[in-house]
């Protein structure tokens, strides 16, 4: 192949700006990435992916030592990299450079995307990592800023069919709608191991007359959860009311799902979904309560069952307190499984109660990449997770990982584990 090395240099020195290092009478330059396709004369193929190195052109008396790395459609194919994007608020509580080190270990780059700047001037991308569930909530109730970003980057997976994306968009939309997603448990095997959604229905109008007949028709009893329908992406996702009797109907704040309460004593099971590796953590949560004439509470999930968590709601009669449930290790692991093949995602946390006399398993809840904490060795985890997917889609070099099913046990009572 031939081309013109002083016409290069010509347009190295009259076209593109670069910092110059000067020593005596050279210059070193050092591009990262430049693409030189178009000087070649190839027919209809661009350069080949390759690191050509032009080391020592002279023009006008100056010495260059210049590395320029040529590729292929956007496709770079010496470093892999991951994209990650996440609200200000989440990406305090991660120790990205922890994880920038496991991925470098492995020949990863790890960088934060832009959302606000062309997606294709920051690739090539092989891994897009996020959490998008809020901008996602906020663009389909028709923030136009927000539709805008989604759609950015629906368009640019699209043109890209071969970046791994986890978790894929239209899968996320399923748990923005509690409705859908425990429709999506219902529809699981999971019931012949002892699991169950409780009873829901959904609530769109504020005719109490007419939440009674769905009540019934959903046989749903009292006391019943009221739970904002929207599952991400506002604050109010996790305000949520418990109704004790028909007369306090009117509280039902349409649109909302309402769901069965599962006595449970107090007891909540946070299980924490990475790929084929699973932990569960034991949370407060809310006491038993019985149908009465009592008016509604209302109440903030999230705090009620934050670790350390110590509300009012969560305190046990005496003669409750000796019966807290001892999780099968085993239906957490078929949980696992099965909810991560139902919702065909990776990252995910399931809320799970022992129903109280019967000891069946309520999953009450289901979210996109959850807090994950204390989850123990969570960036090995998270990073087999990706080698997992990369090296699935035919990767001609696999990727090997240091072995993360060693997991280890933690005897506090906060953190016990499962691992699939």
């Amino acid at each position: 192949m031939c081309f013109n090395i002083t016409l290069l240099a010509r347009i190295l020195i009259n076209y593109l700006y670069f910092p110059f290092i000067w020593k005596a009478s050279t210059v070193r330059v050092d591009f990262l990435l430049f693409d030189i396709s178009s000087l070649f004369s190839t027919s209809n193929n661009r350069f080949e992916n390759t690191n050509a190195c032009l080391c020592i052109l002279h023009e006008f008396g100056w010495s260059f030592s210049i590395c320029i790395r040529s590729y292929k459609n956007t496709d770079m194919s010496a470093t892999k990299r991951i994209a990650y994007w996440m609200s200000e608020k989440k990406s305090q509580k991660i120790n990205w450079e922890e994880f920038k080190g496991i991925s470098a270990k492995y020949g990863f780059e790890l960088f934060k995307l832009d959302l606000n700047r062309s997606l294709q001037m920051q690739g090539p991308i092989t891994v897009f990592l996020h959490k998008l569930t809020d901008i996602i909530a906020l663009a389909d109730q028709g923030d136009s800023n927000c539709s805008k970003i989604i759609q950015s980057v629906e368009s640019y997976i699209s043109a890209h069919d071969k970046l791994i994306v986890i978790d894929p968009i239209d899968k996320l939309r399923q748990l923005l709608n509690r409705y859908q997603s425990y429709t999506i448990i219902q529809k699981t095997d999971l019931h012949n191991y002892g699991v169950f959604t409780p009873n829901f229905c959904e609530i769109t109008e504020r005719n109490t007359n007419l939440i009674a007949e769905k009540l019934k028709a959903a046989n749903i009893s009292y006391p019943f959860i009221c739970k904002p329908q929207l599952g991400h992406g506002s604050k109010k996702a996790h305000e949520m009311l418990i109704i004790f009797n028909e007369n306090s109907l009117e509280d039902c704040k349409a649109p909302c799902v309402a769901q069965n309460f599962i006595n449970h004593n107090a007891v909540l099971f946070k299980i924490f979904i990475v790929g084929e590796k699973s932990y569960y953590v034991e949370r407060p949560s809310l006491k038993n309560f019985y149908a009465s004439d009592s008016c509604s509470i209302l109440f903030d999930s999230g705090a009620v069952s934050k670790a350390g968590a110590q509300s009012n709601l969560s305190i046990l009669e005496e003669a409750e307190v000796s019966k807290v449930p001892v999780p099968d290790d085993w239906v957490f692991q078929k949980i696992s499984t099965t909810l991560r093949k139902a919702y065909g995602m990776e990252l995910l946390g399931v809320d799970v109660v022992i129903e109280n006399n019967s000891g069946r398993y309520g999953i009450i809840d289901v979210n996109a990449y959850p807090g994950y904490d204390g989850f123990p060795n969570f960036f090995e985890s998270l990073f087999q997770c990706i080698s997992d997917k990369v090296n699935a889609v035919g990767d001609k070099n696999k990727i090997t990982t240091c072995d993360s099913n060693k997991i280890p046990n933690n005897d506090s009572r906060d953190t016990k584990t499962t691992i699939i």
